[in-house]
C-alpha cells in the first residue's frame, strides 16, 4: 500500500513539473485515486483527456468524445469539421508519450479543436471513424455533412512524407503547414480561394509548406472551404504540432470571426 502511494505521489510531481506548475493535473489524479468522480472535471479533452482516460483504465477505442452528441446544440452557427483520413499516421515519438499523450494524428485534431473551441467556434470532430483511406472515410463525411447542415470548414488534417517540414522561431521547434487542393472538382476555385487566404496568414509565421495543387480524388468535391492540411511530418513531435496548431488556430479563428 505505501509502495503505490508512492507511485501515485512520485507521478503527481513529475506531472507538476512536466506541464510548468498545473496542479489541475495531481488534484485529478489524486481525487479520482481516492474514489470522486473523474467525470466531474470539466478538463480539456485534448492532454489531459487522454492521459487520465488512458492511464486511469479507460478505453480509448470505445469512449464518448463527440459521440451521441445533441445535434441541436451545434446549430445556429457556422461548424468546424476536423478529421483524419489516416488516422494511424504517427509523429516523430516523443517525451510525452511517457505521459500516454499519443504521438498521432488525431492528437492533432483533438488540440485544434480545443484551441478553436477557446476561440468560440464550434467543433465536431471524428474519433470514431475507424476508416482509412479517402474512399473509405468518404461515407463518413456526407453523413455528418447530412447531420449537420451549418458545416461551413472542412479540415482533413494528415503528415507529410517531406521530412522537410520543421521551422525554428525564437529556440523552438515548430512543425511546418502544407495546404493539399484538389483540382478535379466543381470546387477547386473556392478550395483554392480558402488555402491560399490561410497559407498567407500561416506564412506570415514562417509556418507556411505551401499550397500543393494535386489530382487525385481527396473527397474534395463534397464541399467548399474544405482542405487537407499536412501538419509536420514524421520528423517532427506532437509538441512541435500543438504549438503550430495554436497558431493555425488564431488564423482560422480569425479568418472565419471575420467572414472571409
Amino acid at each position: 500500500m505505501f509502495m503505490i502511494f508512492i507511485i501515485v505521489i512520485n507521478l503527481g510531481v513529475n506531472l507538476l513539473f512536466k506541464y510548468k506548475g498545473s496542479a489541475k493535473f495531481l488534484n485529478i489524479f489524486i481525487s479520482n485515486c481516492l474514489g470522486n468522480n473523474l467525470e466531474s472535471y470539466n478538463f480539456n479533452k485534448t492532454w489531459e483527456y487522454l492521459f487520465f482516460k488512458d492511464s486511469l483504465g479507460y478505453d480509448l477505442d470505445n469512449d464518448e468524445v463527440n459521440t451521441n452528441r445533441n445535434i441541436k446544440e451545434y446549430l445556429g452557427s457556422d461548424l468546424v469539421y476536423i478529421f483524419n483520413t489516416f488516422q494511424t499516421d504517427k509523429y516523430k515519438s516523443s517525451n510525452e508519450e511517457n505521459y500516454n499523450v499519443l504521438s498521432v494524428v488525431v492528437q492533432a485534431s483533438l488540440i485544434l479543436e480545443e484551441y478553436l473551441k477557446d476561440r468560440g467556434i464550434k467543433c465536431i470532430i471524428d474519433l470514431d471513424n475507424k476508416e482509412i483511406g479517402y474512399q473509405n472515410v468518404r461515407e463518413v463525411i456526407e453523413n455528418n455533412l447530412k447531420n449537420y447542415k451549418n458545416i461551413k470548414y472542412i479540415i482533413d488534417i494528415g503528415i507529410s512524407n517531406d521530412n522537410d517540414m520543421s521551422q525554428e522561431i525564437e529556440k523552438e521547434k515548430y512543425a511546418k503547414i502544407r495546404f493539399k487542393v484538389s483540382k478535379n472538382n466543381s470546387n477547386y476555385e473556392a478550395n483554392l480561394k480558402f488555402a491560399k487566404a490561410l497559407e498567407e496568414k500561416i506564412e506570415a509565421y514562417n509556418l507556411s509548406g505551401g499550397v500543393v495543387i494535386v489530382s487525385e480524388d481527396i473527397n474534395q468535391d463534397l464541399k467548399d472551404n474544405m482542405m487537407m492540411l499536412e501538419v509536420g511530418s514524421h520528423e517532427n513531435t506532437i509538441e512541435e504540432v500543438n504549438r503550430t496548431l495554436k497558431i493555425l488556430a488564431k488564423v482560422l479563428g480569425d479568418y472565419i470571426k471575420d467572414g472571409e
